[in-house]
């Protein structure tokens, strides 16, 4: 977890030009409630549940896509097949840089500062799954930057065990190949 610390010195790199010590003083010399709707949706995303599974929304068109390609053919000849579970989990990973369709001119500032907000987000989608869906239990991770993704934020349903709906088709979804690649 990032120290309030290691927050407030990402906002002093970022904005040096603001005399602040913590984030309300950025807020109240830089920020504006248009700043503050535009991220309400990344604090407090939309949810939508499809086939008994719970999926995060953060794109804003999430539900369509998610169901078009759940329930569209894959056309990959690949033998390994993803279950169920596999392929929902796979919809609910978020990439932290890809959240943000621009990037600071310093990449070691805005690694520090992803992790600082994966902090805050996952605080936040872990009561918002909790306000939304009471009676199901999940597991929201902040994961580190790996071989085959960026640092990243990963919600996983842990009860009730998801099961197939009727009429799921494990070559819909297809997962990497058995070899490790990504």
């Amino acid at each position: 977890m990032v120290s309030d610390d290691e927050r407030d010195e990402i906002l002093r790199v970022a904005f040096p030009w603001v005399d602040g010590a913590v984030p309300a003083d950025y807020r109240w010399n830089i920020g504006t409630p248009v700043h503050a709707l535009l991220y309400g949706s990344l604090y407090w995303p939309d949810l939508f549940e499809f086939g008994g599974a719970v999926f995060v929304s953060v794109w804003g068109n999430d539900r369509r896509d998610t169901i078009e390609r759940l329930t569209s053919p894959s056309s990959d000849s690949s033998p390994f097949v993803r279950s169920w579970k596999e392929s929902v989990d796979s919809f609910n990973v978020f990439e932290l840089p890809y959240l943000f369709g621009g990037a600071g001119d310093d990449r070691e500032l805005e690694r520090r500062a992803e992790a600082a907000l994966a902090d805050v987000l996952v605080q936040t989608w872990v009561a918002r799954l909790r306000a939304s869906y009471p009676q199901r239990t999940f597991d929201v991770r902040h994961l580190t930057a790996d071989d085959c993704y960026d640092a990243r934020i990963t919600v996983t349903q842990l009860s009730p065990e998801l099961v197939e709906p009727a009429g799921w088709d494990t070559q819909r979804r297809r997962t990497p190949s058995a070899d490790g690649d990504c």
